[in-house]
């Protein structure tokens, strides 16, 4: 029972891990936010938080120029990781084939997910959520139920010893630690509920930006492995928009 406690408590830690924040920064700046401006687009990208084991990043564009401009995050956004910074990116390589030497995790580049599927999986959260709330509940009362049975045997007994002292001590213990982790999961469920009702209108879509149109938007990355310094590309028709970004508190 302490177990399924403990890891339902430390799969929700685990979503808030330290920000990231330009490379260019100091250690511990609370600057998340970084931009590019050329002819054609006025691209910027901040990390918000982690959250359903996703980098979830706000981006913005502009298109500055004269033609349209489409983009999709899951095919547009991507990023790679390193324990070490990034070489300084050079135009005059390809900056993919570049990160992707350096990168460390599994699959080298991993793209965005698409607005589709951001929408459905805070769905399942959401459900997910909820039946763990009731799961623990219905422990916490069975819980309840035995601990109740218990005490009448012991009531019954002409002497109470230490064992018996610590076994009641467990099954409070247990039914407190239950009901608390129903707590959380409700408390988390909520969130979920919130996130579910505001985010279709929050994520990134898939969208063409026709001339001095602006789209803002949430990407989610998902999380393979939290490493130290991350690389974001933006893929456009225009070129690729690369941003380096580094752990809170890391020294370049």
């Amino acid at each position: 029972m302490k177990r399924i406690i403990y890891s339902c408590l430390s799969l929700w830690l685990l979503q808030s891990c330290g920000p990231y924040i330009p490379i260019q920064e100091p250690a511990y700046s609370a600057n998340r936010a970084s931009a590019v401006e050329t002819p054609e687009v006025l691209l910027s990208v901040q990390h918000l938080h982690n959250q359903f084991n996703h980098f979830v990043f706000d981006m913005e564009i502009t298109n500055q120029g004269s033609l349209n401009v489409p983009i999709q995050p899951h095919h547009n956004v991507s990023y790679y990781a390193s324990s070490r910074p990034f070489p300084k990116h050079d135009r005059q390589h390809d900056i993919h084939a570049q990160s992707m030497s350096h990168s460390l995790i599994l699959s080298k580049r991993l793209y965005a997910r698409a607005p589709d599927f951001v929408v459905q999986m805070v769905d399942q959260k959401l459900k997910n959520r909820a039946t763990a709330q009731a799961v623990f509940a219905l422990v916490g009362v069975g819980l309840v139920v035995y601990d109740a049975v218990k005490d009448s045997e012991d009531n019954r007994k002409e002497t109470w010893t230490y064992a018996d002292s610590r076994k009641a001590a467990s099954r409070e213990a247990a039914i407190a630690g239950a009901f608390i982790a129903s707590d959380v999961a409700g408390a988390s469920a909520d969130q979920a509920a919130e996130d579910a009702h505001f985010l279709p209108h929050e994520v990134f879509p898939d969208i063409t930006l026709t001339p001095r149109a602006q789209q803002r938007g949430k990407i989610f990355l998902p999380i393979e492995n939290n490493y130290r310094f991350l690389r974001l590309v933006v893929s456009l028709p225009q070129g690729d928009y690369v941003f380096d970004f580094k752990r809170q508190g890391t020294q370049k």
